[in-house]
């Protein structure tokens, strides 16, 4: 039996790895303390901003990080290979991107919204305050009428509410599909590189956010930005 993962990251391995040194480490700078971490010192992509079974499943006794191994790191793979495409390229050739990654790039850019420990609160919120099929769910018994009952014990249930975490970006992919909204990526120098957080996307609105609409700023690396502005 294959050992289950545990450590997941909210900041995908392959992301924060554009936003390295030379030494293909990075520094942490608290921002409320206004201080590096541990004086200054240099840490792995792999070894931080990651959530322990952030992403493992419960069901009873058992737990399944099928999540993680089988979704979230099929997406993270795409997005790789994406952003990947972009830092190779240049304006010149409109950085190798043409409006069919855009879906791709929006719902990557919701997962990292998301999948933050952070708004695991604010998903809570909104899913106790909303009927399933607000959410495009439903739950129906064998007559085909709804169960409000059973409706209620899954909205409640954490297991439920790991799963509609990635299943609401995965509904942001598709209210966006026939999205034209204008993407602009904008490229840094050496001297200023972009920077990372533990809270990347800087969107308008604050609160249940919806990306295939709202204005965007998101650093995909050191070298570029994408902003989507209406």
């Amino acid at each position: 039996m294959k050992n289950k993962s545990w450590r997941h990251h909210y900041l995908p391995v392959f992301y924060l790895k554009g936003f390295t040194k030379e030494s293909n480490k990075f520094k942490i700078f608290n921002v409320q303390e206004k201080r590096f971490i541990k004086n200054g010192k240099e840490f792995s992509p792999e070894s931080y901003f990651f959530e322990k079974d952030g992403n493992t499943i419960k069901f009873n006794e058992s737990e399944t990080d099928f999540l993680e191994t089988q979704h979230y790191s099929h997406f993270d793979n795409n997005a790789a290979k994406l952003i990947e495409k972009i830092n190779s390229s240049s304006i010149d050739n409109r950085f190798n991107v043409d409006e069919d990654d855009m879906p791709a790039l929006n719902h990557f850019v919701s997962l990292m919204y998301w999948r933050l420990p952070h708004r695991k609160e604010e998903l809570r919120n909104f899913v106790r305050n909303n009927d399933l099929n607000t959410l495009g769910l439903a739950i129906k018994d064998k007559n085909g009428i709804k169960d409000k009952k059973r409706e209620e014990e899954l909205k409640n249930s954490e297991p439920f509410l790991n799963a509609y975490k990635y299943y609401n970006s995965l509904m942001d992919s598709m209210r966006g599909f026939e999205c034209r909204t204008p993407y602009t990526i904008i490229e840094s120098t050496d001297k200023f590189p972009y920077l990372c957080s533990d809270n990347p996307v800087i969107l308008e609105k604050n609160e249940m956010p919806k990306v295939y609409e709202d204005d965007y700023l998101f650093p995909l690396s050191r070298q570029q930005v994408i902003h989507k502005n209406k």
